[in-house]
This record gives C-alpha cells, sequence and structure tokens, in this order.
C-alpha cells in the first residue's frame, strides 16, 4: 500500500513541475511574443527612404 501512495505522489510531483515549467516556457514565449509585435510596429511606423533618393545621394557631386 505504501508503494501505491508513494508511486501516486511521485506522479503528482511530475506532472506538478511539468506543468510549472510549461507555465513559465509560455510566460516567456509571450514576453518574447509581445515584445517582438511592439518592435515591428514600431519599426513599420517609420518612414523608410525610397530607393531614387538613396541613388541621387550616391551619385550627386560634393
Amino acid at each position: 500500500m505504501e508503494k501505491i501512495i508513494d508511486a501516486g505522489l511521485g506522479l503528482i510531483e511530475v506532472v506538478l513541475l511539468s506543468g510549472a515549467i510549461v507555465l513559465g516556457g509560455a510566460i516567456g514565449l509571450r514576453a518574447f511574443h509581445d515584445e517582438v509585435r511592439k518592435n515591428t510596429i514600431e519599426v513599420l511606423k517609420r518612414p523608410t527612404p525610397s530607393l531614387s533618393h538613396f541613388s541621387r545621394q550616391l551619385t550627386a557631386p560634393n
């Protein structure tokens, strides 16, 4: 009987520890996703220089 109780408690421990690891990973992934999303939106808001403007700068005499 004692072995069955120990096995049951061991199983509960494994389930709780793996749940904590998965929850921690999910929280970390969510934070990473939010940071990437914020940075992507910030970059997309910046105006991008046109290629013609860039080529004029390269070929313009100083």
